[in-house]
C-alpha cells in the first residue's frame, strides 16, 4: 500500500477532524485480510503500513512467539482498535442515521470476526488473540475483550439478524473462555493471573452481565456478581498502592518503614522528586490510562439493572481524578511521572539510559525503551482521557467538575503530532534505536477521537 495523506491541525473545526480520521479508519486502516491495523509507520516523509526495513538498528521487545517487528506493530491492538471504532460508528449511526456509520459499523465488526474465527478453527471459541503477522496467536490481554464487547454490544442493536446471531454467540464464548481458565493466561514469558490486578474484575462482570442479558443463563449473571464483589469499592492502582503505603507506616508489614526500603521497592532511586519523600512516593506509567477500561465497564453495566449505580458514579469519579495524574497544562500526558501517595501531587522522572540499564534491558529481551525514564508524552493517554470525561461528564457530573470541558479541550488540541503514539515535547526525549515508536500512528487517538465525537453526539451535546 502506498503511504497517505492525513492532515489534522489544531484550528480545524472538530467535525472536520473526525470526519477525516473516520474516513482513514474506515477506507485505509484495514488489511486485506479485512482486519484492522493497530500501528502505522508515520514518519516525516509517509503516513503507510509498517515494513520490515523500518526496523533496522532497531531496539524492539524480542519474545519467544518468534512474530516479525512489522507484525507486532501492525495488529498488537488490532481487537481494541476494532471495538473502539465499532463502537463510534454505532453512536454515530444513533445520532444521524448516516448509511455510512453502518458501512464503517460493519468494517469494524468484520475485523473483530475474522480475528475471532482464528482461534474458532483452531477449536478455542472465545479465545480473541492479539493476531501477530495476521496469524493465530497465543497471547490475548483483557483490554482487546472489553472494546471488543462494548464494540459488539452497541451494534447488535443495529445489525442485522445474522449479524446479531453471531454476537450472541461470541459474547457467551469469550465469557465462557475466561471463566473457565480461571481468568489466568500465558502471557508471553510470564504467567498473568488477570484478578490479581485491580483493573479486570469490573471488566469481566460486564462481559458476564452482557452475556446474561443476551442468554438468561443464570450462570452469567451469578458469575458478574461474584466479580463485582471481587472488584470491592473498584480502586485504582494508586489507591493499592497508598493502602501499602499505609500498612507499612502502621508497622502491618513486618519489616521497618524507612527511606532505603521505600525507595528500594518503589524502584526510583536517585530520581525522587525530593528524598525526604522517597518513603511515599511510587513509579507510575501506563496504569492511569488502563482505567479506561473500568469507565468503559461501567458505562456497559449501568443498564444492567444491578442496583449499582451509585458505586458506579463514585467510581468512574475516582477513575477520572486518577487518570489526569501526568497530565501537562498543554494537555500532553507524561508516560513517565512519580506519585506522591500522601500529598496526591505528581513529577515526572528523569532517568538516562545508563550502560547498566541499557544491558538490563537488552539481555531481559525488553527494548531499551524500558531502560530509561524521560518526559516522553503517550498519546493513547490523552486520548482515553477524554473519553473517560465524557463519560463522567454524562454519569457523574456532579462529582466530575470540568469533565466535559477538558474532553472539549482534548479534541480542540487534536493534530498531527497528538495523533502519534507518542509525543517527543521537546525534541530531545528518543534515543535512535526508538524512532520505530516515535514514527508511529498511536493505535488510540483517531479511534477515540471518534468515539468521542460521537458518544457526545448521541447525548446531545454539539461540539
Amino acid at each position: 500500500m502506498t503511504s497517505i495523506a492525513l492532515q489534522i491541525d489544531a484550528a480545524m473545526p472538530i467535525a472536520a477532524k473526525v470526519a477525516a480520521l473516520q474516513q482513514f479508519l474506515g477506507e485505509h486502516y484495514v488489511h486485506a485480510n479485512g482486519m484492522m491495523y493497530s500501528h502505522w509507520y508515520w514518519g516525516a516523509d509517509a503516513l503507510r503500513p509498517f515494513r520490515p526495513e523500518d526496523f533496522a538498528g532497531q531496539s524492539v521487545p524480542q519474545t519467544r512467539a518468534g512474530f516479525s517487528a512489522a507484525g507486532y506493530s501492525s495488529s498488537e491492538n488490532s481487537p481494541w482498535v476494532s471495538g473502539i471504532f465499532l463502537w463510534s460508528q454505532c453512536l454515530r449511526y444513533r445520532a444521524t442515521g448516516d448509511e455510512q456509520a453502518l458501512a464503517y459499523a460493519a468494517t469494524a465488526f468484520h475485523s473483530l470476526d475474522t480475528i475471532f474465527a482464528l482461534a474458532e478453527a483452531a477449536g478455542e471459541p472465545g479465545f480473541l488473540c492479539k493476531p501477530y503477522d495476521w496469524q493465530l496467536s497465543q497471547e490475548t490481554s483483557p483490554d482487546q475483550y472489553i472494546a471488543a464487547t462494548l464494540g459488539m454490544w452497541a451494534y447488535r442493536e443495529i445489525a442485522g439478524r445474522d449479524v446479531r446471531q453471531r454476537i450472541d454467540a461470541m459474547l457467551p464464548a469469550m465469557a465462557d473462555w475466561w471463566r473457565e481458565r480461571d481468568y489466568t493466561i500465558a502471557y508471553f514469558e510470564r504467567r498473568f493471573r488477570i484478578l490479581d490486578d485491580a483493573y479486570h474484575a469490573p471488566t469481566m462482570a460486564c462481559l458476564h452481565a452482557l452475556a446474561y442479558q443476551i442468554t438468561a443463563d443464570r450462570r452469567y449473571l451469578d458469575e458478574a456478581r461474584r466479580l463485582l464483589t471481587l472488584a470491592g469499592p473498584w480502586q485504582t492502582r494508586i489507591d493499592l498502592e497508598r493502602a501499602r503505603m499505609l500498612a507499612e507506616l502502621r508497622g502491618e508489614t513486618g519489616r521497618a518503614f524507612d527511606i532505603a526500603t521505600a525507595q528500594s521497592n518503589r524502584d526510583l532511586g536517585d530520581a525522587v522528586y525530593d528524598a525526604e519523600r522517597a518513603p511515599f512516593v511510587v513509579r507510575n506509567t501506563e496504569n492511569r490510562a488502563a482505567m479506561w477500561m473500568m469507565v468503559a465497564a461501567a458505562e456497559g453495566l449501568f443498564p444492567c439493572d444491578l442496583s449499582m449505580s451509585g458505586l458506579l458514579q463514585q467510581a468512574i469519579a475516582r477513575y477520572f481524578d486518577h487518570c489526569r495524574l501526568g497530565l501537562r497544562p498543554d494537555l500532553l500526558s507524561h508516560y513517565f511521572i512519580q506519585v506522591d501517595l500522601e500529598r496526591n501531587t505528581w513529577y515526572p522522572i528523569l532517568r538516562p539510559l545508563t550502560p547498566e540499564r541499557r544491558a538490563w534491558a537488552e539481555q531481559s529481551g525488553h527494548s531499551l525503551f524500558v531502560g530509561y525514564d524521560s518526559a516522553i508524552c503517550w498519546g493513547d493517554a490523552a486520548a482515553r482521557i477524554a473519553d473517560i470525561a465524557l463519560i463522567g461528564h454524562l454519569r457523574a457530573p456532579a462529582l466530575c467538575p470540568g469533565a466535559l470541558t477538558l474532553a472539549r479541550d482534548l479534541l480542540a488540541r487534536l493534530d498531527n503530532q497528538r495523533l502519534h503514539w507518542f509525543v517527543d515535547p521537546d525534541g530531545q526525549q528518543w534515543i535512535p534505536e526508538l524512532h520505530w515508536m516515535r514514527d508511529s500512528i498511536s493505535s488510540d487517538a483517531p479511534a477515540f477521537a471518534t468515539l468521542v465525537y460521537w458518544r457526545g453526539r448521541a447525548n446531545g451535546i454539539e461540539w
